[in-house]
């Protein structure tokens, strides 16, 4: 999927779901990679298609 990501130009997300339902969009870039990867509260993204609109002008 990622070299059909590449050539589609196509963004990677992560959804996260909570206990009570909650959805949390957040982005893949901010995770932080050891032996295992992590992603916190900081990588949510608040409104995403603003979001892919500002990654499309860069």
């Amino acid at each position: 999927m990622d070299a059909d990501a590449k050539r589609l130009k196509w963004r990677w997300i992560l959804a996260a779901v909570g206990e009570d339902g909650t959805v949390v969009v957040m982005d893949p870039s901010k995770a932080r990679q050891a032996r295992e990867v992590r992603v916190d509260a900081k990588a949510a993204i608040a409104n995403l298609p603003k979001w892919l609109d500002e990654a499309n002008t860069t």
